[in-house]
């Protein structure tokens, strides 16, 4: 045994018969019976890219069954799917299905010492072990593979491949070990080794984690030497892709995660020869980022590209391997507090990691802290009511590269266990809608002239502090400059949230050097109720705009607006639109697509804008009942009134108009909204 070591086996044979690891053992055992009394079938045709096993018009993932390899069903109207590239990722997921059987039977032959389990491992290696060869290289997007249609796919099946051999190899004749070390584990190794990506990102930790594993489970250095590559190697992937405030700099929760299992896997396997690894504190740190924005329904926006489910109540559960994991290596307090919270309100307790690695015993539950959090490495600025019932971010930071949005300055408003107004994420790569609706910044809250996306830029935190009475303050802005920006060259965006327990204050600023077309989109969950209204004729053709449907509009500078959810949770917002604006407001594609979410869009044309809200979220009935706004030359001044409110705030432009506030006969909420 290399990975899997003596104290591991120890362990794995004292929890097996133990009550709180009775639902990882039988998740284990149904992971491996499902495929022992079944016809393996291995394919013997290299996969194909999973993001492809999509239906394109309901952006949702076709229903997979193994036993219909060339039928692939949408999971909205039935439609059937077959041949070509369905067809091709329907092997991916067969070839996953397999090794996590054959994973789940090596662990539990371990525990229990039952034939059946050791001869279901040893049986699925060898299958893959004599068609491994004769698997074509092909691919095109994330590197080529042979087993799989991507060599990212291949770096990730190769790990459990390498662990399953590692904990039955001893029980193998020699003739077997032989075969599936020459054919499959070297193979999977060489082929590899042809694929590393010279750069910092996701992929290229999976390729090392992939490498690292297949080096320790077979004694093959020439394996090992990728992880200390000092350009993007190992420390090379903490040094610059770990940002200072602990995420992955490809700014998605998903992908940070993704990243994190593949650094835990390349840890785990070099833990006992390179055990210096794990101590890295970007390494650490990543774990710890999550925790900080951490929603109190366990629930993560879905930044950039990534899968909406990390917004999901219980969202992170998926990822509670890498916290069984971290609690391996370091026995930290939090990461077992977590996992109580997890296991204790939205998954059981099922992962092979919690058998591996996890503490015997979870702790009591505690309540997650109510703090502002401010990353600002990422730009991510995160205002929490007292009762942490209601989280609102301001997104401002680093594009993200080939995974980013064009969203900055976006927000994303949750409250009361809702995702009232929220990041739609990305419901695969394999669908025309990725790129015409999901990474459009139509379909982020926030900024885009004459009907075109942003560019990629990153913006600058202007103030992230408290003013007078607990009033938050998040205001950031950007610029794109000359080169490279198109119709954005010299464009300046600012947005200034205050926020105020109960409510809070939108400010964005528009400045251009010459006259664009200004649309400002807010989308909501629920039904809209806006009485100014009216039917529109208005039709769209651009980019994004083609997908909105039910088009209304009115011409009224002030209106007030009340989305109302499902549940009894909804927001109010009452908004301020410059002189000549045009509010539009329609139906636009959800995630899944087929389901839809209500979009406001304020629009003007002209160099310069500002448009104001004061937005109230509430979960039963709001409190605030009258905006009044008073218009200037340089700000303006607004009140605020309803059950237990009564403000007024002033609001200027210039550090000149400081001189005209005066004392008055209450207090005022006062702020320099500058350029």
């Amino acid at each position: 045994m290399n990975l899997f070591t003596a104290p591991d086996r120890a362990r794995l044979q004292q929890r097996f018969s133990l009550e709180q690891f009775a639902p990882a053992v039988n998740h284990l055992k149904h992971l491996a019976h499902a495929q022992m009394n079944h016809p393996l079938n291995v394919p013997t045709e290299g996969a194909g890219w999973t993001h492809n096993y999509t239906c394109s018009q309901h952006a949702t993932r076709l229903e997979y069954d193994r036993d219909k390899p060339h039928e692939h069903a949408c999971s909205v109207d039935g439609e059937i799917f077959s041949g070509g590239v369905y067809d091709d990722a329907w092997r991916a997921f067969r070839n996953h299905e397999l090794i996590a059987s054959a994973h789940a039977a090596a662990m539990l032959w371990v525990m229990s010492g039952e034939q059946s389990y050791l001869d279901h491992a040893a049986q699925v290696l060898k299958a893959y072990a004599e068609c491994y060869p004769a698997y074509e290289v092909h691919g095109k997007n994330a590197g080529q593979g042979r087993l799989m249609g991507q060599s990212l796919d291949e770096s990730v099946w190769s790990i459990p491949a390498a662990w399953t051999y590692d904990m039955i190899r001893e029980a193998l004749p020699e003739p077997e070990q032989q075969l599936i070390e020459s054919q499959l584990l070297h193979g999977l190794g060489q082929h590899l080794l042809t694929q590393l990506w010279t750069l910092i990102h996701n992929i290229q930790c999976w390729h090392l984690a992939g490498l690292a594993t297949l080096s320790v489970a077979l004694n093959a250095d020439e394996y090992m030497q990728p992880i200390f590559d000092p350009q993007w190697g190992f420390d090379a992937q903490l040094a610059t892709g770990v940002l200072d405030d602990g995420w992955w700099w490809e700014g998605s929760p998903h992908y940070h995660f993704y990243t994190l299992q593949a650094l835990c896997s390349l840890g785990i396997a070099v833990r006992e020869r390179q055990p210096d690894l794990l101590a890295r504190p970007r390494f650490r740190k990543m774990f710890d980022a999550p925790l900080e924005m951490l929603r109190p329904d366990m629930s993560l926006p879905a930044l950039n590209d990534g899968w909406i489910d990390i917004s999901y109540a219980g969202g992170i559960a998926q990822y509670m391997m890498v916290f069984e994991r971290a609690y391996g290596f370091w026995q930290d307090a939090d990461h077992a507090q977590i996992m109580m919270h997890i296991y204790e309100d939205y998954a059981p307790r099922t992962t092979a990691d919690a058998l591996l690695f996890g503490p015997d015993i979870l702790p009591e539950h505690g309540d997650l802290p109510a703090e502002n959090i401010l990353h600002a490495a990422s730009g991510y600025a995160v205002l929490k009511s007292r009762d942490n019932q209601q989280h609102l971010m301001l997104k401002y930071g680093p594009h993200g590269g080939g995974h980013g949005h064009a969203d900055k300055l976006g927000l994303l408003l949750w409250g009361y266990g809702e995702r009232l107004s929220t990041d739609l994420g990305t419901p695969g790569y394999g669908i025309p809608m990725n790129k015409s609706w999901y990474r459009q910044t139509l379909a982020h809250n926030t900024v885009l002239l004459d009907q075109t996306e942003q560019p990629p830029q990153t913006g600058q935190l202007v103030r992230f502090d408290t003013l007078a009475d607990g009033v938050l303050v998040a205001d950031a802005g950007i610029h794109w400059p000359q080169a490279d920006a198109g119709l954005y060259a010299d464009v300046r965006l600012r947005r200034c949230i205050l926020w105020k327990e109960s409510y809070f204050i939108d400010i964005v600023r528009v400045i251009c050097p010459e006259p664009h077309l200004i649309d400002l989109a807010w989308h909501h969950s629920g039904t809209l109720a806006l009485d100014a209204l009216k039917p529109s004729s208005l039709t769209f053709d651009q980019t994004g705009y083609e997908h909105l449907t039910q088009i209304q509009e009115t011409d009224e500078t002030e209106w007030q607006a009340v989305w109302q959810t499902d549940a009894p949770v909804g927001t109010q917002m009452w908004a301020f639109n410059p002189a000549g604006a045009q509010t539009i407001a329609a139906r636009a594609p959800y995630n899944p697509a087929w389901q839809t979410m209500s979009l406001v869009l304020r629009r003007i044309a002209g160099a310069e804008a500002v448009f104001v809200s004061v937005i109230e979220s509430f979960a039963s009935d709001p409190l605030i009942e009258a905006v009044t706004y008073h218009p200037r030359d340089e700000g303006f001044a607004l009140q605020v009134r309803g059950d237990g409110i009564d403000d007024a705030w002033d609001i200027h432009y210039t550090p000149a108009d400081q001189a005209q506030w005066k004392a008055k006969a209450r207090p005022v909420y006062r702020y320099l909204f500058g350029n």
